[in-house]
């Protein structure tokens, strides 16, 4: 998007993912949740927890929102070009922490295999995720296209929730349907920021907040419940369960509606937004300088959790400050290629 037409309230939703990214990663290293739950602090914490995994189910939903008209052409698969340069720096950024910092043995053949087989950064699973979406989403968009009204196009919603989402729900007691098509949600989550662009008009947003609030409390206390002598069990709430898809459209659809943010504040979250993939792949770095710390300095788990915002709000920084470097040796690259 050129600086006229940019949307800024769309630079606010991933500045926003992105920094859920990195408070997902602290729950992930704070060792919450511990083996039971209970109390109003747990239920605080829940309540952060499943907010904070909104994080990717955002990034897809605007995947959704931007890329509907994207058509199959070589201009677009041009689009990989930056994906995997980008990939490939921030993953040699990531091996030299290995070798030099966490002292572990480098060798070509690692460096290789790391690299083709999206290890050697610890966080570069979604690459492969989204590799995949970028590659399939010319013909998501001919299927979007073919379809002759919005109540065909809310049936294919309707059924990519059934086969990715629904099942989460359903077999929250016991195994009642299958799970063969789990996997499938980011196609889920694509289709449904294909329809909310095309079909909910932003100002509607507004009145979601408070369903946003009620929903997320009402979750949490749920989880609190269900899951109170088995926390690991909470392991299986991820990106394809039911209670995350609500949460991720309710709190896209109030974001859709935020105020349109001044010059000085909409640089910022354009800056941010720019670097954001960046930032998700090298948030690797600090959160494996500053979380054994953590850890070794607070045994017990519940000694972390005051330390959330701090921990956070530092990795974010240091994560864009990285961003910002490699990109700065990404863009030279990337004019000459495109010259």
């Amino acid at each position: 998007m050129t600086e006229k037409k940019r949307d800024l309230q769309l630079d606010v939703i991933r500045t926003l993912a992105i920094f859920l990214v990195i408070t997902v990663h602290f729950f992930d290293s704070s060792g919450f949740p511990g083996e039971t739950l209970g109390g109003a602090v747990d239920w605080g914490m829940l309540c952060l927890w499943l907010l904070s995994h909104t994080c990717v189910p955002l990034f897809l939903m605007l995947s959704g929102w931007l890329c509907g008209q994207k058509r199959l052409s070589r201009r677009y698969y041009f689009g990989l070009v930056r994906i995997l340069g980008l990939y490939l720096l921030c993953s040699l950024a990531c091996l030299l922490f290995r070798a030099f910092y966490l002292r572990e043995e480098i060798t070509l053949r690692y460096i290789f295999g790391s690299l083709v087989n999206f290890y050697a950064c610890g966080y570069a699973w979604y690459v492969m995720l989204y590799f995949g979406l970028f590659l399939m989403i010319p013909f998501l968009n001919l299927i979007w296209a073919g379809l002759p009204d919005q109540k065909s196009r809310r049936v294919l919603v309707a059924t990519a929730f059934a086969l990715s989402i629904l099942p989460s729900f359903l077999n929250q007691y016991l195994q009642l349907y299958s799970i063969w098509w789990t996997r499938l949600y980011p196609l889920c989550y694509y289709f449904t920021g294909l329809y909310l662009r095309e079909y909910w008009p932003r100002e509607r947003g507004r009145r979601m907040v408070l369903p946003l609030l009620l929903v997320t409390a009402l979750f949490a206390l749920f989880d609190l419940v269900h899951y109170r002598a088995k926390a690991q069990g909470m392991i299986a709430v991820a990106y394809e369960n039911y209670q995350v898809y609500l949460v991720s459209v309710l709190l896209f659809v109030c974001l859709l509606a935020v105020p349109t943010p001044g010059k000085a504040a909409g640089r910022f979250f354009t800056w941010v937004s720019r670097l954001s993939y960046g930032m998700y792949l090298l948030s690797w770095i600090p959160d494996n300088v500053l979380y054994p710390r953590l850890i070794a300095r607070y045994p017990e788990p519940a000694g972390r959790y005051p330390w959330m915002l701090p921990c956070v709000v530092c990795v974010f920084l240091v994560s864009l400050g990285l961003s910002f470097f490699v990109q700065k040796l990404y863009d030279p690259l990337e004019r000459a290629l495109k010259r």
